[in-house]
């Protein structure tokens, strides 16, 4: 050995080596796992988050039994999954369907430890008839406690287009959350089809029935303000 070949040198003549040879113990951080690792714990939650977007797209056009069983299958996963992302994803999938044997699980969605999870069903009951979705909708936006939760609530009723989902949104007005405020009026504009801007105090004049009703949009189904009862003025709540 020469003068010159001391321990530093070793070390790295060893990872030079190891990087011409190649190194079947270790995996390249960029191009994911080992081949190794799927065999013994499955796809990465990435992979399996891009799985479940897909299954979404495809779940509407496959059978009503086929529907039915990758519900339940999917269902399973939620209740056992740890991981919030996924269980995101899950509600994400099994709300692509516009079926009633789903709902219970949206029901439990709903009440989920994540307001990610939340949002998601929020974003799947926006797609319900309304004397279904208007309920868990209702305790989203009543109860919860994370706004960004009670935001996705606002905006999935105004897909809602029913009294009881008028009379929900022409009471969250009235809430001080600036935020939500502009959200409701979007909601309204849909659910109602007029065009009142964004000043609250219009809208509560033409909820409470003190404006004449401008024409309503002929191209989509309306609510009229009439099917509510009277809300309460600003700062009441």
């Amino acid at each position: 050995m020469g003068k010159n070949c001391t321990p530093k040198h070793l070390f790295l003549t060893c990872l030079v080596v190891a990087g011409v040879g190649g190194c079947s113990g270790f995996s390249n951080p960029f191009t994911g796992p080992p081949p190794a690792y799927k065999t013994s714990y499955g796809l990465t939650p990435k992979e399996k988050i891009a799985q479940l977007a897909q299954l979404a797209t495809e779940l509407p056009s496959k059978s009503a039994p086929e529907q039915q069983q990758i519900t339940q299958k999917l269902t399973v996963e939620l209740a056992a999954e740890g991981d919030p992302l996924l269980r995101r994803s899950l509600v994400q999938a099994i709300g692509a369907l516009n079926d009633s044997y789903s709902n219970p699980t949206l029901l439990a969605a709903a009440n989920d430890a994540s307001p990610l999870v939340r949002i998601a069903a929020a974003e799947a009951w926006s797609r319900r008839p309304g004397e279904t979705a208007t309920p868990a909708l209702s305790k989203l936006l009543i109860d919860d406690n994370d706004q960004d939760v009670r935001l996705a609530a606002a905006k999935a009723l105004g897909n809602v287009r029913s009294p009881q989902s008028l009379q929900l949104l022409s009471n969250a007005l009235d809430d001080t959350n600036p935020a939500l405020q502009l959200t409701v009026m979007e909601s309204l504009r849909r659910v109602t089809g007029q065009e009142l801007g964004n000043d609250v105090n219009t809208w509560f004049r033409y909820l409470a029935g003190q404006t004449n009703q401008p024409a309503a949009a002929a191209s989509r189904p309306v609510v009229q303000a009439s099917a509510i009862m009277p809300v309460t003025t600003p700062g009441s709540r």
